[in-house]
């Protein structure tokens, strides 16, 4: 499990969770440390190919363990996004949740290819 809060100017934007397959990232910690980055820890464990599956929009009430880190008054909304990451053969590799703050961001999904 990795948590990442992204600041921008100074301001919390979003807070993230992903867990992981364990067994397909076994060395994820420590590289994810050195390298500061979720997505090329993943190419050096033999996953640069991964893909996004799904993802799923909804809209709650911040929870009380997000408030602060989010610095968001009791009760305002956030968006939050679900999202599976698979490999190149369909098997889930990693699951993640992010909250955003609301007021911070706009999301924009696009469709069909590039």
């Amino acid at each position: 499990r990795i948590d990442v809060l992204r600041v921008v100017e100074g301001d919390p934007i979003a807070l993230a969770t992903s867990w992981f397959v364990a067994n397909l990232v076994p060395n994820l910690i420590a590289d994810y440390a050195e390298l500061g980055s979720v997505t090329k820890a993943l190419e050096r464990a033999g996953h640069g190919d991964y893909r996004r599956h799904w993802n799923r929009i909804s809209a709650v009430r911040v929870a009380a363990g997000d408030r602060d880190l989010l610095r968001a008054e009791a009760g305002a909304p956030v968006l939050v996004v679900d999202s599976l990451n698979v490999t190149a053969a369909d098997v889930p590799l990693q699951l993640s949740r992010t909250r955003f703050a609301a007021d911070m961001v706009q999301l924009v999904v696009e469709t069909g290819p590039r």
